[in-house]
């Protein structure tokens, strides 16, 4: 597992983590997360080369493989699936870096982050609750000694609230985030054209 004690970048987060980074990435339209959601998982292969149960990078596998050991002492039949979504549309506007699923609609999306500022961090985890499917996992923490075992349970434990009645609650919530988002572009797109409209 990482070994690194000293600053990285975010990128070299997801390249530690993933094998490749969103550097330079493509701009994509906007997507709901669904729609993005569906589109990454139909292309691991051909995006990324990527295999969803058999991550090839070391600390991706390590870290499945801990989460799907402890799903398994209560769903022992139990395939979890990490799915890359590095500099996908999903990246780019949901702050998604990947998805963890063991299910339909049983899935923890989570973003990678090297940002030590409270303020940030506390923004990325707005919606961090045990019903919401979604967790920053952040590069300080992970590396530290049980780090590893730290966020394997509380991304297990999250998994497994994903039964129908949790996960129509964190549905509720993503749904709510995404009509605020909407409604921020619109203001914005509004904005801008007033302040075209004045300068003609």
């Amino acid at each position: 597992m990482a070994k690194k004690i000293d600053d990285i970048s975010g990128y070299e987060f997801e390249e530690l983590m993933f094998g490749l980074s969103s550097r330079g990435q493509n701009v994509f339209e906007y997507q709901a997360f669904d729609q993005a959601y569906s589109l990454v998982r139909a292309r691991q292969e051909e995006w990324y080369g990527w295999d969803p149960l058999n991550p090839a990078i070391f600390e991706s596998y390590c870290l499945r493989g801990m989460i799907e050991e402890k799903l398994k002492d209560t769903e022992p039949k139990v395939e979890l699936r990490m799915y890359c979504a590095i500099g996908s549309c999903l990246d780019q506007y949901h702050s998604t870096d990947g998805v963890f699923e063991i299910g339909v609609g049983r899935y923890v999306s989570f973003d990678l982050t090297t940002n030590p500022c409270p303020e940030a961090l506390e923004e990325k985890r707005r919606h961090e609750n045990e019903f919401y499917p979604r967790i920053v996992i952040e590069y300080r923490r992970l590396i530290t000694e049980g780090g590893y075992e730290y966020y394997s349970t509380v991304i297990a434990q999250k998994l497994a609230y994903m039964t129908s009645r949790a996960f129509e609650l964190g549905l509720l919530l993503r749904r709510q985030e995404e009509l605020d988002r909407r409604i921020k572009a619109r203001k914005l797109a509004e904005s801008q054209l007033t302040q075209e409209t004045k300068q003609q």
